[in-house]
C-alpha cells in the first residue's frame, strides 16, 4: 500500500499519514543503573541534518521527560512529531514538545551534530539514566525509542509474543533494518496485537 501524503509540516514540507508498511517513500519525509557519579559519561548521541528518528536518552532529575531542544540543540523550532496508532486505524501524527522514555519521534536538525551528556551536569542540564523502561504497543506500526545503553531486540521482555519478526526499522536518511535499539534513536516496531514490551533490566 503506497505511502499517502496530505499534510504539511510547519516548514511546508508534505509528511505522511499511512505507514502500513512503514514509510519507505523518501519524498514524503516524516514530519510529521540509577544515576551515574558526578562527572560519569552517561551516554553519546548523534544526528544528521534534516529529519531524523530520535528518543531521549536521559532524564531530568525527578524522572521527568526533557523538552526535544534540550536534548537537541540542532532541532528547528516546532519541527518535531509523535505518533500515535492507538487511536486510528492507521496513526497520526502530533506536535512533540517533551520526549517521553520508550516513545520515538521525528524531529528535523537545521545541521549535523553530537552530544555527550555526564552527570550531575552537561549544558547546564542535569541528567539520569533511563536503566529500563515499559512502552505500550498497538496492534501495527509503532514509533519506538530507547533506553540510556543499546538494547538488542533478542532482549526485549515480550511476555505476550506481539513483536513481529523482523520489524524493527532505523532511520539515517534511508530505512534500514535493525536488530539493536540505540540510545537516542528512535525506531519503527510492528505488533500483531495490543500488549506491552520491556528494554533493559532493573
Amino acid at each position: 500500500m503506497p505511502t499517502i501524503c496530505e499534510e504539511k509540516d510547519p516548514a511546508g514540507q508534505e509528511y505522511a499519514l499511512d505507514y502500513d508498511p512503514p514509510p519507505f517513500d523518501l519524498e514524503c519525509p516524516p514530519p510529521p543503573p540509577g544515576e551515574a557519579q558526578e562527572g560519569d559519561i552517561i551516554t553519546s548521541i548523534s544526528w544528521h541534518q534534516g529529519w531524523n528518528a530520535v528518543s531521549t536518552p536521559v532524564l531530568l532529575p525527578g524522572n521527568n521527560s526533557p523538552i526535544y531542544s534540550d536534548i537537541f540543540p540542532d532541532a528547528i523550532p516546532g519541527a518535531a512529531y509523535g505518533f500515535l496508532h492507538e487511536q486510528s486505524d492507521y496513526g497520526f501524527y502530533y506536535p512533540a514538545l517533551e520526549l517521553e522514555p520508550g516513545r520515538g519521534y521525528w524531529v528535523r536538525m537545521s545541521q549535523a551534530g553530537s552530544r555527550t551528556f555526564t552527570t550531575p551536569q552537561y549544558d547546564e542540564i542535569a541528567t539520569v539514566t533511563i536503566p529500563m523502561t515499559s512502552r505500550g504497543l498497538a496492534g501495527g506500526w509503532n514509533l519506538i525509542g530507547g533506553i540510556s545503553s543499546v538494547v538488542n531486540l533478542s532482549q526485549v521482555e515480550d511476555p505476550d509474543g506481539i513483536i513481529v519478526s523482523d520489524s524493527l526499522f532505523g532511520f539515517d536518511g534511508n530505512y534500514q533494518y535493525a536488530y539493536q535499539i540505540i540510545m537516542g534513536k528512535g525506531y519503527w516496531l510492528r505488533a500483531n496485537a495490543d500488549g506491552e514490551i520491556t528494554l533493559g533490566t532493573v
